[in-house]
């Protein structure tokens, strides 16, 4: 029936097991867990190794980190039944969490998303960016989902049937964090498969540090500049990311030598409030944008200076 496939990285991963395995009880349908952990430190490889005591998890350590999309596809290489069901390690679910999932999967769907919440507070005054750009930015309910059907699929909660899942699995090109879902959810599109979007979010409990998840949006940007150099991509992409509509109206408006200028003078400024308690929403745009900018014209200036 339903293969839950888990990539972990440095986190513990045993409450969200445990919630899945009492789940898993209650219900009729034959249920597998499959948590691959991406290369841990040490001391979490310890701490998740006592999911191994539950009859329907298994637990496999990989030695070097393969990365988010790989990780994905080894995991779903290991799934035994005909859905496969992808949740990050960082999450929290709700108590009939699994059963939403069965009774969609029971209408004969192939894709299935539920979403993701953020607490409603703050768990660190240093993690205040990751969690105000998910909070506010990044969590949608499931009406505003459907209006974007593609856009919304997020990798860290979604039913796919395996079958599907064998002919569009990740890009394994991105080996950086950010966008792989991006892409993964334009291949859907590309190929007309339906997804259907639920109300069944999961809680996003691994927030990071603001230098972190600043680093982790350069990562992304970094993997959108590399896809836009991809003909097959480039004309999607900037439908559905908002993040390229401006940039294609900077360099229609040929404005990109001032967001250069204004970028370079103002990002230790920037930086400075964006690693801060208080970190502007307003100036993260600013500050993506301006990297996206710069990031482009250094990959031209490269590939002019390579030919």
């Amino acid at each position: 029936m339903l293969s839950v496939c888990i990539p972990v990285y440095n986190y513990d991963v045993c409450p969200l097991v445990h919630h899945l395995v009492q789940q898993t009880i209650n219900t009729n349908h034959l249920v597998e867990i499959i948590v691959m952990d991406d290369a841990s430190i040490p001391e979490y490889i310890n701490i998740n190794t006592k999911i191994e005591k539950y009859n329907n998890v298994s637990f496999i350590k990989l030695r070097d980190n393969i990365g988010r999309s790989c990780i994905r596809n080894l995991l779903a290489s290991k799934a035994t039944y005909n859905y496969i069901l992808f949740l990050d390690g960082d999450s929290s679910i709700k108590p009939d969490f699994l059963d939403r999932y069965i009774k969609a999967i029971e209408t004969d769907t192939y894709v299935i998303c539920g979403g993701t919440i953020y607490t409603d507070t703050c768990p660190d005054p240093h993690k205040m960016l990751h969690w105000k750009a998910g909070k506010f930015r990044e969590s949608h309910s499931v009406e505003q989902r459907i209006k974007n059907t593609y856009q919304n699929l997020t990798s860290n909660n979604f039913v796919i049937k395996r079958d599907i899942f064998e002919h569009i699995s990740f890009d394994e090109k991105i080996k950086k964090y950010g966008h792989e879902d991006t892409l993964f959810g334009i291949d859907l599109e590309l190929k007309n498969i339906h997804i259907k979007h639920i109300d069944n979010p999961v809680i996003h409990l691994g927030i990071d540090l603001n230098k972190d998840y600043l680093k982790k949006t350069e990562q992304a940007i970094e993997n959108l500049v590399q896809l836009l150099r991809e003909p097959k991509y480039k004309i999607v992409l900037s439908q559905r990311i908002k993040l390229l509509r401006y940039f294609n109206w900077i360099y229609k408006t040929k404005t990109d030598g001032l967001i250069i200028f204004f970028f370079t003078l103002l990002k230790s400024a920037i930086t400075r409030n964006l690693l801060s308690a208080k970190p502007s929403l307003k100036l993260f745009d600013f500050f993506k944008i301006g990297y996206l900018v710069t990031t482009y014209k250094c990959t031209e200036i490269i590939q002019r200076t390579e030919l």
